[in-house]
């Protein structure tokens, strides 16, 4: 596997193990300690993979793809501060950790799929729908349905898993 995919997979292993460690952290959605352990663990594991991408990706600093996901990045970890610190009105707040991954993750994929490589943009196309049906269902759902562990660890899957595949796939040169 080169170089680019190396850092491809890694987010795919590094997403699905943080949304694995909430699992198996057999949290409570609505509890104050599970919210802060949450944040600092997702910070600390997004620091770290986009200073990697930063250092060891080619060209890191021309690529549209790497600033879109970094700016997604601050976007989504911004705004699940302002919730865990009450910042958000209560509107927002019960449902915005998650729906805010979902809803950026989608958009994520979606401009992935149009600017990455065309032998990469079938994978990223299905992982953006498939964060907009995830999504959907987690807005429809009743609260007491769809929140809970099983819910963390589709999310790994949905999010984590299009990139491990697009790097082992695709990058093995």
């Amino acid at each position: 596997m080169n170089q680019v995919g190396k850092i491809i997979a890694a987010w795919g292993i590094v997403i699905a193990l943080a949304w694995g460690y909430l699992h198996a952290d057999k949290i409570n959605f609505f509890d104050t300690g599970f919210q802060t352990s949450a944040m600092i663990w997702w910070t600390v594991l997004m620091v770290l993979l986009v200073a990697a991408t930063y250092k060891w990706f080619p060209n890191a600093m021309q690529n549209k793809v790497v600033h879109a996901w970094t700016l997604i990045l601050a976007v989504g970890l911004a705004i699940n501060y302002l919730n865990l610190f009450e910042l958000l009105p209560s509107s927002l707040a019960l449902y915005s950790y998650y729906h805010t991954w979902l809803f950026l993750s989608a958009i994520g994929f979606a401009y992935t799929a149009v600017k990455w490589t065309p032998k990469s943009s079938s994978i990223y196309w299905a992982a953006a729908g498939l964060n907009v049906l995830l999504l959907a269902y987690a807005l429809l759902a009743p609260k007491d349905v769809f929140f809970n562990a099983n819910s963390l660890l589709l999310a790994g899957i949905v999010q984590g898993l299009p990139t491990l595949v697009d790097g082992i796939l695709n990058y093995n040169t």
